[in-house]
């Protein structure tokens, strides 16, 4: 989340300016594309209420679900003021009053890769998932495999926007980029391009969330 006061790229901004000006300032800074997607949970609603979840970026659109306060939600993107916060929701997508989320860690292994994602991608159909026990299991028509994760790093030159890890049997590339998930069309934060080597190389790519 952008918080006034304090936020998670290290930027004060002084509480007087207001969260939608600081949230507008970070919005226009390269830096707000290296912390999204982010895990967020719901925090200040008032004691038995909830957090409204709509379909569009404003109150005036429709209620479509609610969110308890402590629910952790990801964030793929805010609105154009920094007020509202996209959301993975369902099979979808939806949006949040960006002042009542915190962000909360995103699990990753001492290298820096993002841990406890779900990925998967079409035609042919595949998964992966990125355990916190640093673990990529990927399934297939084939059969399923469990790969332990030998080396991962950041981007030499592009940081935390993309990663690198391989295994015994894959190499994967993990990107910071809106992805549309084959099957649903939800758009999700992360892409994984996936190399299969051994019996059946192959190049696949996807999406990952992590909520």
């Amino acid at each position: 989340m952008i918080q006034v006061g304090s936020t998670a790229t290290g930027y004060a901004c002084p509480k007087a300016l207001g969260a939608a000006f600081c949230a507008a300032l970070l919005l226009a800074s390269p830096v707000q594309a290296e912390t999204l997607p982010s895990l967020a949970q719901v925090t200040g609603i008032s004691a038995g209420d909830v957090l409204n979840v709509r379909d569009g970026a404003g109150a005036q659109f429709a209620d479509i679900g609610d969110l308890n306060a402590g629910a952790q939600v990801e964030v793929i993107d805010y609105s154009a003021d920094g007020t509202w916060a996209q959301i993975t929701w369902q099979e979808g997508n939806a949006w949040v009053a960006a002042r009542y989320l915190e962000d909360v860690p995103q699990p990753q292994l001492e290298s820096g890769l993002p841990v406890g994602l779900r990925c998967s991608g079409g035609e042919p159909f595949w998964s992966l998932t990125l355990s916190e026990t640093g673990t990529a299991t990927f399934s297939s028509p084939a059969g399923s495999t469990e790969n332990l994760v030998e080396w991962s790093a950041p981007s030499q030159n592009e940081g935390t926007l993309r990663y690198a890890f391989t295994s015994s049997q894959i190499t994967g590339v993990l990107s910071r980029s809106q992805c549309i998930a084959a099957g649903t069309g939800q758009t999700l934060g992360w892409t994984l391009d996936v190399i299969l080597t051994g019996d059946a190389n192959a190049l696949l790519s996807g999406c990952c969330t992590a909520n």
